[in-house]
């Protein structure tokens, strides 16, 4: 198997422990606590994130592409890099600091409709948790180390064995009755223990010296335009995702607006397997495009391209099914009824996002953010505007359909840029690949969905059983749909690589590929394919 491959395999491995963990946090602490505590927990991440964002200045992806490109070459210029990057994030750190400290009791006092927690002790845990949210910043320079060397399974053991301990933690405070008070505490004190792991896992591949700050005036000039354009792609996207929950929280009272947001995060959550492969896909691609191989490069992406749009539907399309005994068992029957109609349309409008998730990370790698800056700047406006608009006339239901007006303008705009400037490919070719997904997923999941309006009333074993069955023949189908290329990489994968042997020792069939070659493929043909 390639490193790609494995990549793969960690983040989502990695991705769905931390799924499982997110969502028990979710049910103690809205058990434990009440959905104002929820809330103020999941706003607080919201302005962690505004304000790191706001000085992050897109050097996470930098590094990762600098670091992939010239790990091997140029030590000298990585510890440069390094160093520079880390004297730049814990000053970030200290500032964003100093300044949420001030400005918190202001911000909820204007800002948010509290129900049951008053102003005082809504304004204390929020300066306590602020402190150890943003160090997310620095952390995300040690993790972004970890992507350039394309060290997933390290970086996916941090991820999750802080996530763990985290909600540990939580579960056993409010099991011994704990306030919110001490809740923030323990996530201060888990999220700093989680950046000291880091340091010390980094330490061992770049060394004690290497994570030194230091300044180094070349490098910011090497890396000032292509930074420059992934800040504005991460600040507007951010506003872009954040938007909705904002105005949600101004309309709505704030436990709706919590419960939304764990709503919206299991849409997220559904996206692991698009954070999985972008995380392995983008050090590598950058690598491709740096050694100017433009014909490994276009192959990479399609065969990416076609993986991610057949394997990441099945898991958006059982949001509709699973959704109301989920937030059942999360929330309560009624809660769970009114984020029905609302999960169903983010988890249309967050596939279709999903389908131009490889290309933004082939614009990247090629060098070319200024497109994806482009139809953010375009969104900033109109998606906002449809927020505001669509919430005010139809409440939850108006968020899930503002998530769709971005993905409707990166095809508009977007995909058409990308594929004649980087990939060097027909549009319409685009389009038909995604649409024949589209077409797919109509024909079992929407079939499925029919089949049970004329049941009455589904019940959860009805709602299951019937995702399942959709799902068993839309993975068939697209299977016997797919194209050659991508058939003989999954039949390269190890399980596929073991029924076929076992297949040839009984005087059965080779798959085609295997038997005109006379031999299976060799480990480093695998590695230079890069996938699968």
């Amino acid at each position: 198997m390639s490193r790609l491959s494995k990549n793969i395999l960690y983040n989502v491995l990695g991705q769905g422990l931390s799924v499982i963990v997110s969502f028990m946090a979710v049910r103690f602490v809205f058990r434990g606590l009440g959905g104002d505590a929820l809330g103020l927990i999941y706003f607080n991440q919201s302005v962690s994130v505004a304000l790191m964002l706001a000085l992050e200045l897109g050097i996470c992806k930098t590094t990762v592409r600098e670091v992939a490109s010239h790990s091997t070459d140029d030590p000298h210029y990585i510890r440069q890099l390094i160093g520079t990057a880390t004297s730049f994030y814990w000053s970030a750190y200290i500032l964003l600091a100093s300044l949420a400290y001030l400005v918190v009791p202001s911000l909820l006092r204007h800002w948010v409709h509290l129900q049951s927690l008053d102003q005082f002790t809504a304004a204390r845990v929020m300066r306590i948790l602020i402190l150890g949210t943003l160090l997310s910043l620095p952390r995300g320079l040690y993790d972004s180390l970890l992507l350039g060397l394309e060290r997933m399974s390290h970086a996916n053991v941090l991820r999750v064995g802080n996530a763990a301990a985290q909600q540990l933690g939580i579960f056993l405070v409010l099991l011994l009755h704990g306030s919110l008070l001490i809740v923030a505490y323990w996530i201060v004190a888990s999220c700093l223990a989680g950046l000291l792991t880091y340091v010390v896992v980094c330490a061992r591949f770049f060394s004690w010296r290497s994570l030194l700050p230091g300044f180094h005036l070349q490098v910011m000039r090497l890396n000032r335009a292509f930074s420059a354009q992934v800040f504005a792609i991460s600040v507007s996207g951010w506003f872009l995702s954040e938007t909705d929950k904002f105005v949600i929280s101004r309309l709505l009272p704030l436990g709706v607006m919590g419960s939304y947001t764990v709503a919206k995060g299991a849409a997220g959550r559904c996206s692991m397997l698009m954070v999985a492969i972008n995380e392995a896909a983008y050090p590598h691609l950058s690598a491709l495009f740096k050694a100017n191989d433009i014909d490994g490069f276009r192959a990479q992406y399609q065969k990416l391209q076609e993986l991610f749009c057949l394997a990441i539907l099945p898991v958006y399309a059982a949001m509709p099914f699973l959704s109301s005994p989920l937030f059942t068992f999360l929330f309560s029957p009624q809660t769970a009824r009114m984020l029905m109609l609302p999960v169903a349309i983010l988890a249309l409008a967050s596939y279709m996002y999903s389908t131009v998730a490889i290309p933004s990370v082939v614009a990247l790698a090629a060098g070319k953010p200024e497109i994806v800056a482009r139809l953010n700047y375009y969104a900033v406006f109109g998606v906002v505007l449809g927020y505001i608009v669509f919430i005010r006339l139809w409440g939850l239901a108006g968020a899930g359909l503002g998530s769709a007006l971005y993905p409707l303008l990166a095809y508009a705009y977007f995909i058409p840029r990308c594929c004649r400037e980087c990939l060097g490919m027909s549009t319409r070719t685009w389009f038909g690949q995604v649409g024949k997904t589209f077409g797919l997923a109509g024909a079992t999941y929407g079939l499925a969905w029919i089949i049970l309006g004329f049941r009455g009333a589904p019940t959860p074993g009805r709602l299951i059983a019937a995702y399942l069955l959709a799902t068993s023949a839309f993975l068939l189908t697209a299977f016997l749909t797919m194209t050659e290329q991508l058939r003989g990489s999954l039949w390269r994968l190890p399980p596929m690589s073991r029924l076929r042997r076992a297949e040839t020792n009984d005087g059965e069939a080779r798959p085609a590929e295997e038997s005109a070659s006379g031999s299976s493929p060799r480990p480093d043909r695998l590695l230079d394919e890069g996938i699968i």
